[in-house]
C-alpha cells in the first residue's frame, strides 16, 4: 500500500511497531499511551494524533448534571493504554479542577472486583469514571463484554458516572464529553 492508517492502541503494539522506520508511511489516531511506547518518537516513517479526552470538560457537564460532585473514584481495566489517560488527568486535576479529588485510581481485572468496588463506592464516592471496562474477566476466565458491564452498572449503581466515548452513554453511562472519531481521522 501506498500508506497505512492505523487507529487506536492495539493496532499500534500490534502492527504499525513492526514498521517503525522502515519505508512504508504510516499514520495513526486515536492513540492513549505515549508514542514513545510503541517507538515512533523520531520515526522516519510514522506521524498521527494522540487521543485526547475531555476530562475537564466531561467534569463539568457532569456537575451541571449533579451539582455537588467533588469525590471521584476512576475505574481501568488492565490494558497498558490507560497509563497515558491516566497520567494526562492527573496532571489536569490541580490546576483545571483543583476542588475535584480522585479518591481512588483502580486498576480492575475481574468482573467480580469490579462488582464489589461499584457496590462498596456507593457510599464513599461521588461519581464514577468508567474508562476502561473492556477486559474484565469472569470467575471462568472468559472476557466479560463492556456492553454488559455497563447494564449491569446502571442497574446496580446509583452514582452518576462518565466516560469519554459516546457509544458509552448508549449503555447507560450518564455523560461524556467524547473524543470525535471523524476529528481525529481528519487531524490526522
Amino acid at each position: 500500500p501506498d500508506l497505512v492508517y492505523t487507529n487506536d492502541d492495539n493496532a499500534q503494539k500490534y502492527v504499525a511497531t513492526y514498521y517503525v522506520d522502515r519505508d512504508i508511511p504510516f499514520v495513526f489516531s486515536g492513540v492513549n499511551a505515549d508514542p514513545r511506547t510503541y517507538g515512533f518518537v523520531g520515526s522516519k516513517n510514522i506521524t498521527g494524533v494522540l487521543e485526547q479526552e475531555h476530562f475537564v470538560e466531561t467534569i463539568h457537564l457532569l456537575r451541571e448534571i449533579v451539582p455537588g460532585v467533588r469525590k471521584v473514584a476512576v475505574i481501568v481495566d488492565d490494558d497498558p493504554t490507560w497509563g497515558g489517560v491516566i497520567d494526562r488527568m492527573k496532571q489536569r486535576l490541580p490546576a483545571d479542577l483543583p476542588d475535584i479529588r480522585v479518591t481512588h485510581w483502580d486498576v480492575i481485572r475481574t468482573f467480580r472486583e469490579y462488582q464489589e468496588k461499584i457496590k462498596r463506592y456507593q457510599t464513599e464516592v461521588d461519581a464514577l469514571g468508567l474508562l476502561g471496562v473492556h477486559t474484565f474477566k469472569d470467575d471462568k476466565g472468559r472476557n466479560v463484554p463492556w456492553q454488559e458491564v455497563l447494564k449491569w452498572t446502571t442497574e446496580n449503581s446509583s452514582l452518576p458516572d462518565f466516560s469519554f466515548w459516546k457509544d458509552r452513554v448508549f449503555y447507560g453511562t450518564l455523560c461524556v464529553v467524547y473524543v470525535s472519531g471523524y476529528q481525529q481521522g481528519l487531524t490526522a
